[in-house]
């Protein structure tokens, strides 16, 4: 939940984009992947899965979302 540490529910947005935002839905450690829904506009875009230093590289920590990615996908 920072700037040098993915986690589940972190926002992001593209440094070239100041529009779009990446939510990120998983990261793992052992192979240091991130993987986001990329939303541009309210509208889920596309899952893009990004080596970590790249994604750190190209990438602007907003903030954590208030919301739990696991609420999202919620089935009764």
């Amino acid at each position: 939940m920072s700037a040098e540490k993915p986690e589940g529910g972190d926002i992001w947005r593209p440094k070239n984009n100041e529009y779009s935002k990446a939510i990120v839905t998983y990261f793992s450690i052992e192979f240091d992947t991130v993987v986001v829904a990329v939303i541009y506009a309210g509208v889920l875009q596309k899952i893009k899965k990004y080596h970590k230093k790249y994604f750190l590289k190209n990438y602007v920590y907003i903030g954590h979302s208030k919301a739990s990615i696991k609420d999202l996908f919620e089935v009764e």
